[in-house]
């Protein structure tokens, strides 16, 4: 079905962000009620990538309760539409590759994303001596939606047209999100095919949304701003981990390609204020969140920004992509909690 006007960033795109009012508080010292969700990051590492990545994800794609890293590999340059999609494991030494596959994307807009899209009880049943069926969580790009197989990655049906998004619901398949704003279309990933969702727009309970094309330009990305210069770029809303990140924008890059790109942007992270603290990512406007921490400026241009453990350590952290070297090298940088449970600073 169509998505509503209702005020949360699930519908950002086009219309409002958290709510057609208020403003996202910066973090100022004093007697502040003590805070659980306020928080501190710090560089846990960092690496070079030795392909021209484009967008990457995380999440379970091969088995369950490890994560795998996944990279998207763009073409030679921006008018070449040839797509590589590496799935990889960090080995103690590199992310190693396990399974890779060519397609062609969109030299518009790539999409990549992680979810639950397809419920256990949807997914076929093996016959007799054969393994068993895949795993839950499905990866979407532009092209397909693929599903592991227990040997390889199965191409299931063709991508919604113009996803952006993934809506992480808990207690029933995650869905994805086209368009913007009152053109926004919920789709649901059946036995059969992709079709429009039946249900309504989520208003409580566990859950977010989880962003998908990273810092690409498209119509509507001018509705992602946070707060003046700054960009909306991930959220995550998981036990006490409640963050909504946002890149506070550098200066200009100077790259004829990319006219709207920025170089040393700073990573911010916004949390729910301690008055806001049971609020769920539905339920959440700009005036129940506060500014908690900044990172120092990223090297090079930040291509994407995502949430979740892709060394498997036990940590769910900040990673981030980066494009540096006049857009001719790509490192990760990944941030982990450096202290919790502040009550101010």
């Amino acid at each position: 079905m169509k998505y509503r006007c209702f005020a949360s960033l699930l519908i950002m795109l086009g219309l409002a962000v958290l709510g057609a009012s208020g403003a996202l508080a910066q973090a100022t010292s004093g007697n502040r009620p003590f805070n659980g969700f306020a928080v501190q990051f710090r560089l846990a590492w960092e690496m070079p990538l030795p392909d021209p990545v484009k967008l990457i994800e995380i999440g379970q794609v091969t088995a369950e309760k490890h994560n795998s890293l996944l990279m998207l590999v763009g073409g030679k340059d921006r008018n070449d539409a040839r797509r590589k999609l590496l799935i990889t494991h960090w080995d103690g030494f590199k992310f190693a590759t396990d399974f890779s596959t060519e397609f062609l994307g969109n030299n518009i807009l790539d999409v990549l994303l992680v979810g639950h899209f397809r419920t256990a009880s949807s997914l076929p049943k093996p016959a007799k001596g054969k393994a068993s069926p895949p795993v839950a969580q499905q990866i979407v790009t532009t092209e397909g939606i693929y599903e592991w197989t227990g040997g390889t990655f199965a191409r299931l049906f063709e991508s919604p047209t113009d996803t952006k998004l993934a809506i992480l619901l808990e207690k029933s398949p995650d869905q994805l999100l086209t368009g913007a704003g009152d053109k926004a279309i919920a789709y649901e990933v059946g036995d059969k095919d992709v079709h429009p969702s039946a249900g309504e727009p989520p208003e409580d309970g566990n859950g977010y949304v989880r962003f998908g094309v990273g810092t690409q330009d498209f119509p509507g990305a001018e509705a992602l701003a946070l707060v003046p210069g700054v960009r909306y770029a991930q959220s995550f809303w998981s036990n006490r981990n409640k963050w909504m990140i946002g890149l506070l924008r550098g200066k200009p890059a100077g790259l004829p390609d990319y006219p709207n790109a920025t170089v040393g942007d700073r990573l911010v992270v916004y949390v729910p204020k301690f008055g806001s603290r049971d609020k769920t990512f539905w339920g959440c406007r700009t005036e129940d969140l506060e500014e908690a921490w900044r990172s120092e400026p990223l090297p090079g241009r930040v291509l994407d920004v995502r949430v979740g453990d892709p060394k498997n350590e036990g940590k769910d952290g900040i990673l981030v992509l980066t494009a540096q070297n006049n857009d001719q090298e790509r490192h990760l940088y990944f941030f982990t909690v450096a202290q919790g449970m502040l009550g101010g600073r």
